[in-house]
Order: structure tokens, then sequence, then C-alpha cells
């Protein structure tokens, strides 16, 4: 009977479950890791090892996305979320590209920013969710708006907070307004799309 411990190499399917978790594509993954999608999808098929910098490089991402949800449903769970200042509902923000960090305070538009605002909603999502049932009581009302660059300039000037530094809460903040905007009535005379 063996009794030694394996070694702590990852898996394909850890990797695979690693980068859906975080919501990257294999492309994605292979831009942070510097290699071409097919090597990957080799790692997680299992037919090559996953080298060690690539593992730590996937635990990373999927560590600082359960770090930024914490934060944020920290904030959902305490009432103190920036959205909800005008509002009952609390407004999650999701980027639709890479480049729409660009100008945030202390952030550098990355290869996979528009994925891991991704992740970070769903987790929220979720962990609002587990919470409110370990709980017993309701789930938060949470919603979530696309980031819209046009938009949140506008605001800001209408608000007059052009002085103050772009940062993630004051976006959260017009994410609170945004859903007005952004939560489009279905006209019952035409079908869904």
């Amino acid at each position: 009977m063996n009794t030694t411990t394996p070694p702590d190499y990852m898996t394909g399917a850890e990797l695979q479950t690693l980068r859906e978790a975080c919501h990257l594509s294999r492309e994605e993954l292979a831009d942070l890791a510097g290699v071409q999608a097919r090597t990957v999808k080799h790692w997680e098929n299992g037919r090559a090892a996953v080298p060690a910098d690539v593992a730590d490089v996937a635990r990373g991402m999927d560590a600082a996305i359960q770090q930024a949800a914490a934060h944020e449903l920290a904030q959902v769970q305490q009432g103190q979320h920036p959205s909800t200042a005008h509002g009952a509902a609390c407004v999650l923000l999701r980027y639709k590209d890479n480049t729409d960090a660009k100008g945030l305070d202390g952030w550098t538009p990355t290869p996979c920013a528009a994925s891991a605002s991704a992740a970070i909603v769903a987790r929220v999502l979720a962990g609002a969710r587990w919470h409110s049932l370990q709980q017993g009581k309701p789930a938060p009302v949470l919603r979530v708006v696309w980031f819209d660059a046009a938009e949140f300039e506008e605001w800001r000037r209408l608000q007059g907070l052009e002085g103050l530094r772009d940062s993630h809460p004051l976006r959260q903040r017009w994410a609170g307004h945004a859903i007005a905007k952004q939560a489009i009535p279905h006209r019952l005379d035409q079908p869904p799309a």
C-alpha cells in the first residue's frame, strides 16, 4: 500500500474547471500563459502535463476573483454596496470588453478584464443566494448592468463628479443609476428576440 502523498501537480480537469470558473476562454488563458490555445487544450485533455507556472497563474486568477467577489458580497450583505445609495436593488457592474477598465484608478486593462468581471458577478450572485439559504432569509435583489464609458462620463458630468478619480466604487454608484436605462420593458406586441 502506497501511503505517500502524490505531488501537487494540477490535473487537466482541475485546470479546465478553474479556467471556466474564472470565465476565461482557452485563448485568454493561453495569452496569460504565453502559449497557443491548442496547448491549453492539450493540458486540459490530459495529453500534456500542466506546467507549475500555468497552474500558479490559474490558481492566482481564481484567488484574485474570489477575493474581489468576497469584498463585493460583503458590501451587499452589509447593505453598504455603493450602487444601493439611490435605490433598493443592488446593481453589479459588468464589463463588455477588456478596454472598459481603461482609466480606472489603479487598474491596467488586462487580456481578461471582461471575463474576470463576469466571474466576479457570477460568484457574488451565487454567494448571495447561498448565504440567504443558510440564513433562511430571502435573497437580496441583485441586478447586473453593462458598463458604458460614455454614459458613465455623462453621469459624472451631470452629478458634478468630474474632479473625482475614476474608481470602482464610483462606477458602482453609476451602476445604481444605469439600471433604469438598461432594464428595458418588453413590448407585448413583439415576440422576444
